[in-house]
């Protein structure tokens, strides 16, 4: 297939990974950077149009389209005359699934997401929203043999006061700004991986088991769907719960290390190859 992927693909970007592994099934993709080209342009307007302009002047099998918020509907309609449409979401935010957001996802030939939440709620209105995993890619997300030097390390913003809280209290190390080829080597770096999800899953979750990285985690909706906590990782509740788990499982090396490898057994079938075969998939019926 011939894939329009219409995203943002600068270096922290997951859009590139995910381009790629379409590429890695043998399909040829044309990046369109939605955000690049309308700064350039100095106008949404003018981006859509051009979007509607290749559509129409080039031969494509599919468009996927990464959320499309600041993309026209009316595009979206147009663009349904030329190729299928995917319209995809794997973040994580409550705030990002807004009612723009889930109108684009109605709209397209094919909604995903990466959510199981998020996909419920849409789900039993429209048969064409499907949940599929995103996973890992395993050119960046693999075990590196260093020394874990870390005790404790989160990687990812402090975007609540309870993220904030909980890292000060304990001294948890934070990288917020690390781009995607680093995480691997940051992950292997730390003895305790930690996640906080408000009770929804972020990918972060498949990098560090990926990774083969001990995972202190959060709850989220739909976790007992694909692991098993306890034993692909450990869920802490509050701040007293997470204290006494990093506290113990410091100690344990042996059984964090057998939690580890459970985890990384598990996530070893979700890739975003896989992830991108199933959207190949759909779009073939």
């Amino acid at each position: 297939m011939r894939i329009l992927f219409i995203g943002t693909f600068n270096t922290r970007s997951d859009n590139i990974a995910q381009a790629r592994a379409f590429v890695k099934l043998g399909h040829e993709v044309v990046e369109f950077d939605h955000a690049r080209i309308g700064f350039d342009l100095k106008s949404y307007s003018a981006r859509d149009q051009k979007i509607i302009q290749l559509l129409n002047e080039s031969p494509f099998d599919l468009a996927i389209i990464d959320r499309g918020t600041t993309i026209a509907k009316e595009v979206i309609e147009s663009a349904k005359a030329f190729v299928k449409v995917v319209v995809i979401y794997t973040g994580s935010g409550d705030a990002e699934f807004d009612d723009e957001l889930i109108s684009r996802l109605n709209m397209a030939d094919i909604g995903v997401l990466s959510q199981p939440g998020p996909y419920e709620l849409l789900a039993d209105s429209n048969d064409n929203i499907h949940y599929i995993i995103e996973g890992y890619d395993p050119e960046l997300d693999h075990a590196m043999k260093i020394n874990r030097t870390r005790d404790t390390l989160f990687i990812g913003t402090l975007k609540t006061q309870e993220r904030i809280a909980f890292t000060r209290h304990l001294s948890i190390e934070t990288i917020g700004n690390a781009k995607p080829h680093e995480h691997a080597k940051l992950i292997s770096s730390a003895r305790i991986n930690i996640n906080f999800s408000e009770g929804q899953l972020s990918n972060r979750v498949y990098k560090i088991l990926a990774t083969e990285g001990f995972l202190l985690t959060q709850r989220w909706s739909g976790m007992e769907l694909t692991f098993e906590p306890g034993k692909d990782f450990v869920v802490f509740d509050d701040l007293t719960d997470l204290t006494q788990k990093i506290d113990y499982y410091l100690i344990n090396r042996k059984e964090r290390e057998k939690i580890a490898k459970s985890g990384h057994i598990k996530v070893t079938n979700y890739t975003r190859s896989a992830w991108a075969q199933e959207i190949i998939d759909l779009a073939k019926l």
